[in-house]
């Protein structure tokens, strides 16, 4: 089957979308998937995006001929210069974690973010990993399709070698530019890419074909163990639920690797402890003293921390103080928190939750702990002071000062979404219910 056929393939399984954008480099890979879309999907709206990092001498002349491709094929053009900071990952991790977000913020829901890595990338990627130590996951390499907020990422040359691209863009005309950065062998992929994998190839032709089919099995795999864990007693079914030190301490050790690594791939954690860490983190969370709360770095500002039985990720800013100025509300949309959170508000019909003429008679307003709060919940028999309440719920007391306080007039009504003052309780008819989210995802 020709190329331009087995991408429309590739193509024809992606999900629904309106516009595709392109990653475009201006070199072999991207104009071959330029050209080609371009080809199958004349229809189809297309965005090429070119991300100018400015790390060579040649990088204003790649960005200009991209411009003029794209002008050529008459395909929309975005140009985005971007500023990459080295860390302690490297230049080239560096520039691509500056490429990626470059490219998100270009993207609208539902859009679909097409790359162009085929056989010899995800080769290269397996045997990088491999060298790194990874397990089943990382030795999977690169997905074929994901999610990539507000919408997909999708490789569809994954299983094209680099001679076959080659060819075809030959055949076709395409032109295409050499990026000179390529040619350095200082930089892991390239070493492995010029000095490595020619003669592997030379003993073993098929390799990258070979190398990319066992990363898929590696997938596979993950994928695989992934479910099992997700139904294992010991995991949370909800991510956002604390990981319970007793469940896990019922687990062999390697069960327990397994489903706290889960977990924190679960909390979005961009990359798990290393191995050895991860067990030195197990043993002091699992062994600690009851009344001490050891903390964990995770590399990215967030903590894994202890707080009675569970073990939970907190973030970056947790120690942060919350304003102390009241936050006017009007009650009739969702409202965006200091932090970044989410209340919302819900008609609830159940005759739970705040009354509706208090609710639309009083000013609202959201404020923070400042200590000395009382309220009597509805339902108890007395009331309680904020820190009973929160000991009661066994809220960890990283989060306590980030609870939003709802106020009527000058009077606490709510707790976030955990309890409704009696005062203001609702003893029949329709009520209004407060939906919190900390991390501000609305799923209103």
């Amino acid at each position: 089957m020709a190329l331009p056929e087995r991408l429309a393939a590739r193509l024809a399984e992606l999900p629904d979308h309106q516009r595709l954008l392109i990653a475009f480099s201006g070199g072999l890979d991207s104009s071959v998937l330029l050209h080609a879309l371009r080809r199958i999907q004349p229809e189809t709206p297309l965005l090429a995006v070119h991300i100018h990092h400015g790390l060579h001498a040649q990088a204003d002349a790649m960005a200009d001929f991209c411009a003029a491709t794209a002008t050529r094929l008459d395909i929309a053009f975005a140009r985005v210069e971007v500023a990459v900071e080295p860390s302690g990952r490297g230049i080239e991790a560096a520039a691509r974690d500056a490429r990626y977000q470059a490219l998100r913020e270009r993207m609208r829901d539902g859009d679909i973010l097409l790359t162009a890595q085929h056989a010899d990338d995800q080769a290269e990627t397996l045997l990088l990993q491999l060298l790194r130590g990874a397990g089943p996951k990382g030795l999977a390499a690169m997905p074929r399709l994901k999610r990539f907020p507000p919408g997909w990422l999708a490789r569809p040359l994954l299983e094209l070698r680099r001679d076959e691209l080659r060819a075809w863009a030959l055949d076709a005309g395409v032109d295409w530019r050499e990026d000179p950065s390529n040619r350095d062998t200082a930089i892991d992929r390239n070493y492995l890419r010029h000095e490595v994998m020619p003669r592997l190839r030379a003993r073993w032709p098929g390799i990258a074909t070979t190398l990319s089919r066992s990363a898929t099995l590696c997938a596979e795999h993950d994928q695989a163990l992934a479910a099992l864990l997700d139904r294992h007693p010991a995991s949370p079914g909800d991510a956002a639920e604390p990981l319970s030190l007793s469940a896990l301490r019922a687990c062999n050790e390697t069960e327990q690797r397994l489903i706290l690594r889960d977990w924190l791939r679960r909390q979005g954690l961009p990359r798990p402890p290393a191995q050895r860490r991860l067990h030195a983190a197990l043993e002091m969370l699992l062994n600690a003293a009851p009344d001490r709360r050891p903390e964990v770095p995770l590399g990215d500002g967030r903590l894994l921390r202890r707080y009675r039985d569970g073990l939970y990720v907190s973030p970056p800013d947790s120690n942060a103080t919350p304003p102390t100025a009241p936050i006017p509300w009007d009650g009739d949309d969702s409202l965006r928190l200091p932090d970044g959170g989410m209340l919302a508000p819900r008609i609830s019909a159940a005759g739970s939750g705040i009354d509706m003429a208090y609710w639309r008679g009083m000013r609202r307003s959201i404020r923070y702990r400042q200590g000395g709060e009382r309220l009597r919940p509805a339902g108890a028999s007395h009331g309680v002071s904020l820190k009973t309440l929160y000991q009661q719920r066994a809220i960890p007391p990283w989060r306590r000062a980030w609870i939003p306080l709802l106020y009527l007039d000058e009077q606490l009504a709510a707790v976030g979404d955990l309890c409704v003052a009696a005062a203001f309780a609702t003893r029949s008819g329709p009520a209004i219910t407060l939906h919190w989210s900390a991390t501000g995802r609305n799923d209103a």
